[in-house]
């Protein structure tokens, strides 16, 4: 079987840096402010669904597209409009982003509240629950999302670009670009006076606290970052993807993004970036074996997700600490 490399490192460059931005939301809460997520696959569900559903709609004002938004009919009618109108569909594009981020914004401020007054334990249980009722209302839920058939013609900004390969290496390149820029905004943020009152509160909240620390507003504040981190990163997912789906939004993202820390070492956004790229290229390159090999599609995601779990503990058996110290 013939493999097409561009397209194959060009998909995986765009893994990389969805990874890498999730990974980051969750280092900045759990690596450097204390506060374990374990529904962080629900801040990613929400800027896919927000984006999706923001794309869905601003297209079919636009181009006066009548119809139920979640047809094939109407998401084949969005891909057209895409193609024959690339400015609207960056306009399109830049709103579902910022409007993506600002709801996991709004919406880690309102999970805020348990985070103030939970243990760091119950809480991660209490954000577990919540992804896992979120997955199945949506489902439950057609208005929100296409229910149980999801919701497709989710176009790319660089649809116009008639080029597959050249459209997903521009797509990657602007992905990779947002994870860096983001990499280095944290880097920096950490770095600063903020940043060592988040480590202040991760080490021990009761001697911050005694320094005079305010640390509720500090915890919502870092919920509030993370969450719209989180958020972009689903909506640049949706937008490779072309088409979401709650039942795909389930906890193996938010193990994921444990994974990743945990590789690079907790605390620590280098390890982020290392333990990101260590995923998107196992996901890759077994992905790519299993399909070489023609096992059957409805297995593909199985077997392959079995694959990637056996190899990440050989690594983390390996090196259990990661292979970055946690950051100070």
């Amino acid at each position: 079987m013939a493999i097409d490399l561009a397209i194959f490192f060009g998909t995986m460059a765009v893994y990389f840096g969805v990874y890498l931005i999730l990974a980051l939301s969750l280092n900045l809460e759990y690596g450097f402010a204390g506060q374990p997520d374990f529904g962080k696959v629900f801040f990613f569900s929400l800027g896919a669904y927000a984006s999706g559903a923001l794309v869905a709609e601003l297209i079919s004002v636009l181009g006066n597209i009548p119809g139920d938004i979640f047809s094939a009919a109407t998401a084949n009618l969005r891909a057209e409009y895409a193609v024959s109108n690339p400015a609207g569909m960056w306009l399109v594009f830049i709103i579902a982003i910022v409007v993506s981020m600002v709801i996991g914004g709004v919406f880690g401020y309102l999970a805020s509240y348990p985070a103030i007054r939970l243990r760091a334990d119950y809480l991660a249980i209490t954000l577990l629950l919540t992804a896992t009722i979120s997955e199945n209302f949506v489902l439950s839920t057609p208005g929100i999302a296409g229910g149980a058939n999801g919701l497709g013609g989710i176009p790319s900004p660089f649809s116009w670009l008639t080029n597959g390969r050249l459209a997903i290496g521009a797509y990657a390149a602007l992905v990779l670009a947002i994870g860096v820029a983001i990499y280095f905004l944290l880097e920096r943020l950490l770095n600063s006076p903020y940043g060592r009152k988040l480590k202040s509160i991760r080490d021990d909240e009761a001697v911050a606290k005694s320094f005079g620390k305010v640390t509720p507003r500090i915890k919502a504040q870092v919920l509030v970052i993370a969450s719209a981190i989180a958020a972009l990163s689903g909506a640049l997912y949706t937008f490779f993807t072309n088409y979401e789906f709650a039942g795909s939004f389930t906890f193996v993202w938010t193990a994921n993004a444990w994974i990743m820390i945990v590789l690079g070492g907790v605390g620590n956004n280098r390890g982020a970036l290392l333990g990101a790229f260590i995923l998107a290229a196992l996901d890759s390159t077994t992905s790519l074996a299993i399909v070489m090999i023609n096992i059957p599609s409805y297995e593909l995601s199985y077997a392959r997700n079995m694959i990637v779990a056996a190899v990440l503990i050989l690594i983390l058996c390996s090196a259990p600490r990661g292979y970055s110290q946690r950051g100070h």
